[in-house]
């Protein structure tokens, strides 16, 4: 869904169930992010649903999980475990990804005003919280083109490769020329 970036604050550790599993949760963490590398994702999901069972509290387990399922284009599911992670602990990462599942799951092109406005509020949600996430303007780029509102998509571009240019350049070249 979208490019590893670290969270500005300390990652919460909320929910973990016994003694010992904070240790159990890294691990399963780190298991399923070597696994979704190495293509497995299937094996990768698994890890993850295990990480949310230890610590149905901790927001990035709940985000790694929905990174397994967008990839699966399990958009609903993903949507779904995007919001749990955001209700935990709003990141600009999640709040794109759940723009993101959303505009997937209703598909970009034409999907009506409602649907494109239920994707928009996370990224702009995203964008909100001030963590100047390149990818948050990005996604809100693509909603924007989908919409026709050509000039505000050249002005969250041209924002996204102020942010990250390299980001911009590596990820979004199809769309760089889409929107100018």
């Amino acid at each position: 869904m979208a490019r590893r970036v670290s969270p500005s604050g300390a990652r919460k550790k909320q929910g973990c169930r016994g003694a010992g599993a904070g240790k159990e949760l890294r691990a399963s963490l780190r298991r399923g992010r070597s696994l979704a590398a190495s293509g497995g994702t299937e094996g990768a999901l698994r890890r993850f649903e295990a990480a949310v069972e230890i610590a149905p509290g901790d927001a990035e387990a709940h985000h790694e999980r929905a990174d397994m399922l967008a990839r699966q284009e399990k958009f609903q599911e993903a949507y779904d475990s995007c919001a749990r992670s955001a209700e935990i602990e709003p990141r600009a990462q999640t709040c794109a990804n759940m723009a993101m599942a959303l505009t997937n799951l209703h598909g970009l092109r034409n999907p009506g005003a409602e649907r494109r406005r239920r994707a928009t509020d996370p990224a702009d949600r995203a964008i909100g919280t001030g963590e100047g996430y390149a990818y948050a303007h990005f996604v809100k780029a693509y909603l924007l083109l989908a919409a026709g509102r050509e000039p505000e998509t050249k002005e969250r571009i041209a924002r996204a490769v102020s942010l990250d240019p390299g980001f911009a350049r590596d990820s979004t070249g199809e769309h760089l020329r889409a929107g100018r």
